[in-house]
């Protein structure tokens, strides 16, 4: 089952919990392992089944939660990694083989969160891995372990 832990890092005290992000009946998902980021004051989590949930940081307080099972094509065995937030963007590897942004506006309908995927072995017909990306000056890099066509 799980949960999220909200740990204070001055002396690693939990102060708060919260459930993790549901999982959906999908074909990709078993339970809801989840990877966390956190922006300025809010903890946005992905879990294997698609679905986010975001948490206010310090009070673990859902303020929204979303899910893009299809869209997204997680799988138990390779879930979202690494996920970081840019301007109010949650950026993250799906599956190992592509990268996915959500808009965390929270004037945004769940409906239009998903702003854009690129699947990088799909797009390029190769087969390798993505790995975590990182951010720098509104520019988001990952490395990829293949040969792009």
């Amino acid at each position: 089952e799980g949960v999220l832990l909200g740990i204070r890092p001055s002396d690693a005290k939990i102060v708060w919990t919260a459930p993790p992000p549901p999982n959906p009946s999908n074909g990709y998902s078993a339970n809801a392992a989840a990877a966390a980021s956190g922006g300025t004051s809010i903890v946005y989590t992905i879990g294997t089944a698609g679905c986010i949930v975001a948490n206010y940081g310090a009070t673990g307080k859902e303020l929204w939660q979303a899910c893009f099972p299809n869209a997204l094509h997680f799988a138990y065995e390779d879930p979202a990694t690494s996920p970081l937030v840019v301007n109010e963007t949650f950026i993250a590897v799906n599956g190992g083989d592509g990268i996915v942004a959500f808009d965390t506006s929270l004037t945004t309908p769940n409906a239009n969160r998903l702003r854009w995927t690129q699947d990088i072995e799909q797009n390029n017909n190769i087969e390798g891995s993505t790995y975590p990306p990182q951010a720098s000056n509104g520019v988001v890099a990952t490395y990829f372990m293949g040969t792009l066509a």
